[in-house]
């Protein structure tokens, strides 16, 4: 999940706990890919990737502002290194590529929007730029999800077992509600994984 450090900078440490080694340190506006929370002595650590590839924790206590995850619904998205048309395009984009968007800036009476790609390339895309939100995956998120699919599996193992019983006990035929139990179980375990490695 990326985020962006904010109100000051972050310690970066080796391990998680503050006896381990400094690594680096993250200034306010850096944008870092946060990873499975951690806890040591009842501290909470958040595992980190720093935008050159070293890995870390911080502090849970660190204030981050998290990046919204959107894929573009239109082709060849010109992205300025300043929100402005005139000033050096830092990169283009084709449909369906993923970007995080950061603050919304207003330039000349024009809306622009920050964004991230993969790369670590930032820049500034137009406000009018159409998008698809992508749902960013939090521990609410795969709970929700761990529900979801388990009621669907349980739902059709159910239907399953009854239709059976039934067939069983006066012949003919039964359902098995296979749909129902896959996609109940895909999404549980979807729901798992997110628990599981969502920072928060």
């Amino acid at each position: 999940m990326k985020a962006r450090i904010i109100d000051q900078p972050a310690t970066v440490y080796s391990g998680p706990d503050q006896g381990s080694m400094p690594v680096t340190q993250a200034g306010v506006g850096a944008v870092v890919d946060l990873g499975a929370a951690k806890k040591d002595d009842g501290r909470a650590w958040v595992s980190i990737v720093l935008s050159d590839g070293r890995r870390g924790y911080v502090p849970g206590s660190t204030r981050v502002s998290f990046l919204k995850c959107a894929t573009l619904l239109q082709n060849d998205v010109s992205a300025y290194s300043q929100p402005s048309t005139s000033s050096p395009v830092a990169a283009r984009y084709a449909k369906a590529a993923t970007l995080y968007l950061g603050e919304k800036v207003n330039q000349d009476g024009k809306s622009w929007v920050r964004v991230i790609d993969s790369t670590g390339t930032e820049g500034f895309i137009d406000g009018q730029t159409r998008i698809k939100m992508v749902p960013v995956a939090t521990k609410a998120v795969g709970k929700k999800n761990m529900l979801f699919g388990g009621l669907w599996c349980v739902g059709g193992t159910v239907v399953t077992v009854a239709t059976y019983a039934a067939a069983s006990s006066g012949g003919g035929s039964y359902f098995v509600a296979w749909g129902g139990i896959v996609f109940g179980g895909i999404q549980f375990f979807k729901g798992l994984y997110q628990v599981l490695t969502a920072p928060v």
